[in-house]
């Protein structure tokens, strides 16, 4: 929900939910409630606290000053032409 409203109105998304491993806590939640994955990451953030979208010639030094803090960096995904869609994709998402 917060991705599409950084957006711009010609802008949308592509997130690959296999750029990150998925911490414990969401799988045993995912078990223990027998909650369907794709409402998973509908409904929690899956370990991902933040999203930066920034442009492709600042994305490199970013991510080294974040690495540099200890702060761990996924590229999850990229801009695409659109109306704040974001299409997600990888493990359920290709089922």
């Amino acid at each position: 929900e917060n991705i599409p409203r950084a957006l711009p109105d010609n802008m949308g998304c592509v997130v690959d939910t296999t750029a990150w491993e998925v911490p414990a806590i969401f799988k045993l939640l995912q078990k223990w409630g027998n909650v369907d994955w794709k409402e998973m990451y509908r409904t929690f953030n899956m370990g991902i606290g933040m999203v930066l979208i920034v442009s492709r010639e600042d994305a490199e030094a970013i991510k080294a000053d974040l690495k540099a803090k200890n702060e761990p960096v996924y590229e999850i995904g990229h801009v695409t032409t659109g109306n704040h869609e974001v299409i997600t994709k990888g493990g359920v998402f290709n089922e």
